[in-house]
């Protein structure tokens, strides 16, 4: 506790070097870093979240699945059920080996699929919940393998 009724005099005070360094115009990793620490330039190749500047949705409930690319994607959050699978294409241009990779429902942020293939695909990788979509860095596939979008409409009786 401090008494208010002492006076502290001071006589013959001299600061000799601040307690911080000066302010940087870049970032540095800790804000009380003695140093200068150098970061890094921009990457010629995408970093684990480049921001993606177009919103993919979702096909509507009676629309053929939408095929998309690999790489960074920004999802729109769905108010109906959206899955994003990987497929094989076979001859006749039908799915085969579909395998759920993640999903969006009741407006809900994207969220990894359960089980073990969604999350060796997706290693380390978390969407990033945006208020307009997720974003994630989908990992490039085995030749003739691609992502797919999928909406589905469910409901859910009384009972349940």
């Amino acid at each position: 506790q401090v008494n208010r009724n002492w006076d502290i005099v001071m006589d013959d005070m001299k600061i000799s070097a601040a307690g911080t360094e000066p302010p940087t115009y870049a970032p540095t990793l800790f804000p009380t870093a003695t140093g200068v620490i150098s970061t890094p330039k921009p990457t010629v190749q995408p970093t684990s979240m480049p921001t993606a500047v177009t919103i993919t949705e979702c096909p509507g409930d009676t629309s053929a699945p939408l095929a998309i690319p690999a790489g960074p994607i920004m999802l729109a959050k769905s108010n109906s059920l959206c899955i994003l699978t990987k497929a094989v294409l076979d001859a006749n241009g039908v799915m085969t080996k579909i395998a759920p990779v993640a999903r969006s429902y009741d407006g809900q942020p994207w969220e990894k699929a359960a089980g073990d293939f969604s999350v060796m695909l997706l290693q380390d990788q978390e969407f990033g919940d945006y208020i307009s979509g997720s974003q994630i860095t989908l990992p490039h596939l085995d030749d003739g393998a691609e992502y797919f979008l999928t909406s589905y409409t469910y409901t859910l009786s009384e009972e349940n």
